[in-house]
């Protein structure tokens, strides 16, 4: 099934109408009275760099391993395209990442180079490429370092994973919440994947963002 990017619920007499929209497609799916809080991925609010107005995001945590599908199944299908496109390889290179194969993603990208000081930590990172998306969440940032960002919450956490990602040389995941005006929960799962040249030295990182809010409570 293709992933979905927006989300939106109907209340309806017989139940919940979810109206879907695909890269491509769209599809109607009906479900029963639901329990608890539904997540629903959709668009970000309306305006660009909508981070900065009225969503406050408030902790993170880090998402290793094949915790990563098990919690988060959309990034199953990119994670299939990554050790599709790199084969033999440990790690993917930048040319893997070609907007053919990635052509449903390529909104939610983000493209790092990173930077590290001389005992190979990363320090910072300059964004290379963002996503239509991704531009909508975070506002335009391309060709700047993350340091850079007003939020020092978002280049802490994109250091750190960089960081996870040149000890480790495999993708990690991170789920990040926040609040939208009215204490309204969000939530972003962003999957970020080392890159190499010469598969040994991670020198690039691509990420692939989702933005969660929740469409129902009970």
């Amino acid at each position: 099934m293709p992933l979905p990017l927006t989300c939106a619920p109907d209340a309806t007499k017989r139940g919940i109408n979810f109206r879907v929209s695909y890269y491509g497609s769209r599809a109607s799916l009906r479900s029963g009275r639901p329990r608890g809080t539904i997540m629903s991925m959709i668009e970000p609010p309306t305006g660009p760099g909508v981070l900065g107005q009225g969503v406050r995001l408030t902790n993170w945590q880090m998402v290793e391993g094949g915790e990563i599908v098990r919690r988060f199944p959309a990034f199953g299908e990119i994670l299939a395209l990554v050790e599709r496109k790199k084969g033999e390889r440990r790690m993917a290179t930048r040319r893997d990442i070609d907007p053919v194969t990635f052509k449903r993603f390529l909104p939610l990208i983000t493209l790092f180079d990173l930077v590290r000081d001389r005992s190979g930590a990363v320090v910072d990172a300059t964004i290379r490429l963002m996503g239509t998306e991704v531009v909508h969440f975070y506002g335009e940032f391309t060709g700047r370092p993350v340091s850079a960002y007003p939020d020092p919450a978002v280049p802490a956490r994109i250091i750190a994973c960089g960081n996870y990602l040149v000890r480790h040389r495999v993708p990690v995941a991170a789920s990040v919440d926040g609040l939208r005006e009215g204490k309204k929960h969000v939530g972003l799962r962003i999957l970020y994947v080392p890159l190499s040249e010469d598969d040994v030295r991670v020198d690039r990182a691509v990420s692939f963002s989702l933005f969660y809010f929740p469409s129902l409570e009970r």
